[in-house]
């Protein structure tokens, strides 16, 4: 009887502690209610007050491009960032900054003699993938004076894993085999502002690797389990406002790149998590509570020795390096993997994935070392290359989004090192930005596209662009423009 109303005075104290806690919650919604138009950026100390506006300036876009020689295999690294050069806030689309991988409006394509390889990158379109891109570092349309934000990321294999055998593929390794290196062009398209579009044209260097770590991504290509390979999808939005989208696959599916935005992707169905789960040791683990009846306390060790970690949830969306059966099923084994490898960015994606793994199994159980665990993982991020340090942090954002606030502080550093940077202003004006966009793409794509071995075709606009020629197409222009006048009157 005594231990009976021992345990209702405890519950009577949980329940008494509940309901203040309870009442703080709805206090802080009602708050942040109120003040709900100016929310915080966790890129940022700062919070915007009423007496801030915003200005009609629009924040500068830089691009870092990394490694410009890179072995056989290995990826290059692309890195959109926003920056705010300017001494009062301006506004930015946050539902394109997805932070890891790309958004639908970038293209990316290599031209290597009379060849060109298209990249489609791999999306989470598919329901078990959803969450897997996760959302923006950034979490308000307002970016302050200084601040900088991701507002995408490219990882290019050379190649993916799943094309080691498409024809630009087998002709480029060919050649780098015979020569040791070969240059690839680099034609890469972001989206600036509306329906405007930059190019900007680079080369990469490809070297030949070690012949034992080629046959090591030739086994892994040979032995990938068929059905979980990618296959091309094209979405079509049904409703714009909301943007609800429905996808469409087809094996015969030939890309058009237009002045709209890049609808192809790839997508594939996530093995099992058995199948790609890696046994992780767990050395010290949490002292776990359980409630019981009115509020009573029923305490229990748990201290697994390991943990079976899905890869799903460390690695990047399409990363196949290596490919099921092949992927190793320790911790151990990832760290013994990455030294199979010449240093580069197949390697480092190989530590990322093991400092993951690491990570995330001492924050399932909570760790005492779980800082430590994190400031290994960030403190190695932090020494890579800045668009290679942009990508990484994506990717462990959207895996660990705990970590906002510290991943957030690292792409600050080494912006400014970007090799490129524009602003919309510097774009044609919007009523003749289809003609302009028009004249940069075919003057960038005609040689590839007449090559008949370029794997995409021109969509409609410019299709009719080269139909009708130059002289008709601007008088159509000319005329729309005309039009456009007369309804604003």
């Amino acid at each position: 009887m005594k231990n009976f109303f021992i345990c209702v005075k405890k519950g009577y104290s949980y329940m008494l502690l509940f309901s203040r806690i309870l009442l703080l919650i709805l206090t802080i919604s009602v708050f942040s209610s109120a003040y709900g138009r100016y929310p915080y950026s966790v890129l940022s100390d700062q919070t915007v007050t009423e007496n801030q506006t915003t200005s009609s300036y629009r924040a500068d876009n830089l691009v870092s491009i990394f490694p410009k020689e890179i072995y056989l295999g290995d990826a290059f690294y692309i890195a959109n960032i926003y920056k705010n050069s300017q001494n009062v806030p301006t506004s930015v689309d946050c539902r394109k900054l997805v932070g890891s991988m790309p958004t639908s409006d970038v293209i990316v394509i290599l031209a290597y003699k009379d060849r060109s390889y298209l990249y489609l990158f791999e999306e989470a379109s598919h329901p078990r993938n959803s969450g897997s891109l996760g959302s923006s570092l950034l979490k308000t349309s307002q970016l302050q004076p200084g601040e900088v934000a991701i507002k995408k990321v490219v990882v290019a294999e050379t190649p993916p894993l799943e094309d080691w055998n498409h024809d630009f593929w087998r002709k480029v390794r060919l050649d780098v085999e015979q020569n040791s290196e070969v240059e690839l062009t680099v034609y890469l398209r972001l989206k600036v502002f509306g329906l405007q579009h930059k190019w900007l044209q680079e080369s990469i260097k490809i070297k030949s690797r070690p012949e034992s770590e080629v046959a090591l991504l030739e086994k892994w290509h040979n032995e990938v389990v068929p059905t979980s390979l990618p296959v091309v999808q094209r979405y079509v939005e049904t409703d714009h406002s909301s943007g609800l989208r429905h996808y469409i696959t087809d094996k015969y599916l030939v890309p058009e790149i237009g002045l709209s935005e890049f609808a192809y992707s790839k997508y594939s169905l996530p093995s099992t998590e058995e199948a790609n789960a890696t046994s992780v040791p767990v050395s010290e683990g949490a002292h776990i509570k359980k409630n019981g009846l009115l509020g009573c306390v029923r305490e229990r060790s748990y201290d697994p020795s390991e943990l079976k970690i899905p890869l799903s949830s460390v690695v990047r969306l399409g990363f196949r390096k290596p490919t099921f059966p092949n992927v190793p099923s320790t911790l151990s084994g990832w760290f013994n993997l990455e030294t199979s490898f010449s240093p580069g960015a197949t390697r480092d994606e190989i530590h990322l994935t093991a400092l993951m793994l690491d990570y995330v199994a001492a924050r399932q159980v909570e760790s005492q070392d779980l800082n430590q665990k994190s400031k290994t993982l960030l403190g190695w991020v932090s020494n890579l290359p800045y668009a290679q340090r942009c990508a990484f942090i994506a990717i462990i954002y959207n895996k660990a989004p705990e970590l906002q606030n510290e991943l957030a502080k690292l792409i600050k550093d080494d912006a400014d090192a970007a090799s490129y940077c524009f602003n919309s202003r510097d774009l044609a004006n919007p009523f003749m930005s289809t003609y302009d966009q028009i004249i940069e793409t075919t003057r960038l794509l005609d040689p590839l596209v007449e090559s008949d071995n370029a794997g995409f075709q021109y969509g409609e606009v410019i299709k009719r662009y080269k139909e009708i020629g130059d002289q008709r197409y601007r008088a159509e222009l000319e005329l729309m423009k005309k039009r456009e006048g007369s309804h604003k009157r």
